[in-house]
């Protein structure tokens, strides 16, 4: 099954979703390979909403806000995603969980590629509507359904082990 059929499968069947990712052979490319296609996914996603701030707050150029933008996902958001993985990881051990650390990463960076869909929506909606209620909707959304999606992966990495 291809990724994006995979991804779209986490949204009616996480479970089986990252069962299905846990049970291919563990490749650290591949993994890390999902956390960079999310955050490209993540700095896409930002950038219309960043356009029309851009238009209407002229205080800071279009050019500068995708700049940092990108410093921030393509370059820094990948070191914090090791190091919630690396937390998550030590802190389900401390509590007695068997599973290595690789699972926790993988249950992380799948996630964050599975969420990529909704990332996207709240995006195009805060750059066609602004400042809305359907956009803190959209963002808790967001928050919620990623929080989900990597406890029922790291559920899933610790009860294989």
């Amino acid at each position: 099954m291809s990724v994006t059929a995979q991804i779209f499968a986490m949204y009616y069947a996480p479970r089986r979703g990252i069962l299905a990712q846990m049970d291919a052979p563990p490749r650290e490319g591949r993994i890390f390979t999902y956390l960079m296609a999310a955050a490209l996914l993540f700095a896409a996603a930002g950038a219309p909403g960043q356009a029309r701030d851009a238009f209407f707050d002229d205080s800071i150029p279009l050019d500068a806000r995708l700049y940092w933008s990108a410093i921030w996902w393509l370059g820094l958001f990948p070191i914090v995603a090791y190091g919630w993985a690396a937390i998550s990881h030590a802190m389900l051990r401390l509590l007695g969980s068997a599973g290595a650390a690789y699972r926790a990463r993988l249950a992380l960076f799948w996630a964050l590629l599975s969420l990529a869909p909704l990332v996207v929506l709240t995006g195009l909606t805060s750059a066609f509507v602004g400042p809305a209620p359907i956009l803190d909707i959209l963002v808790a959304a967001n928050w919620g359904v990623g929080i989900l999606f990597w406890a029922i992966g790291l559920r899933a990495a610790f009860d294989k082990g």
